[in-house]
């Protein structure tokens, strides 16, 4: 599998979301390739197989930069991959989320936060799953989107990414998987 990932930061010192490069390894051992957007791009030692797109922001650049980075990305990048992961950026999915369901590409969505807003709910229709850690108060429930999508823990989300996006099983579907030191 081809995959795109779209996030806010790839940077192994980010206080906040240096643990991430750690999900984007485990990703690399399960995929042909990985594309990556990023909001800004940091230090980091990535797998060959992986390769990072910056929209710009540890350069500066305006914020209509980054749209304009962002769609040109995924419509150049539109044939190096078959599926999109969009982690906590439900913004992402409702821009990019038209393009991709026109391109057939499955979109899953990471998100964990409490609180739900309308980029959630438009997001929600665009993506084809959406995954969230365990243990935590389900942002909302399926009937409240009113959009047929599944909300799933992570373990849900690893079990069940290869038939939402993949199909064949070559993707995260073995127990045992840690992701950011997350036992599944």
């Amino acid at each position: 599998m081809r995959l795109l990932i779209v996030t806010q930061a790839v940077a192994s010192e980010d206080s906040v979301l240096g643990f991430f490069v750690r999900w984007i390894e485990e990703f690399a051992k399960h995929c042909e390739r990985i594309e990556i957007i990023c909001l800004k791009e940091g230090k980091h030692r990535l797998p060959a197989n992986v390769c990072v797109y910056s929209l710009g922001k540890e350069k500066g650049v305006s914020r209509m930069t980054y749209l304009l980075n962002f769609y040109r990305y995924i419509w150049r990048l539109r044939r190096d991959y078959d599926a999109v992961f969009v982690h906590m950026n439900p913004e992402y999915t409702v821009l990019g989320g038209p393009l991709w369901r026109f391109f057939g590409k499955r979109t899953a969505l990471w998100y964990t936060h409490k609180s739900v807003n309308l980029k959630l709910r438009i997001a929600a229709v665009f993506a084809d799953i959406i995954g969230q850690l365990g243990g935590l108060v389900s942002i909302f429930d399926a009937e409240d989107a009113g959009c047929g999508f599944k909300l799933f823990t992570l373990r849900q989300l690893v079990d069940r990414i290869h038939h939402h996006l993949d199909g064949s099983g070559s993707i995260l579907c073995h127990r045992g998987l840690q992701l950011a030191g997350i036992e599944l």
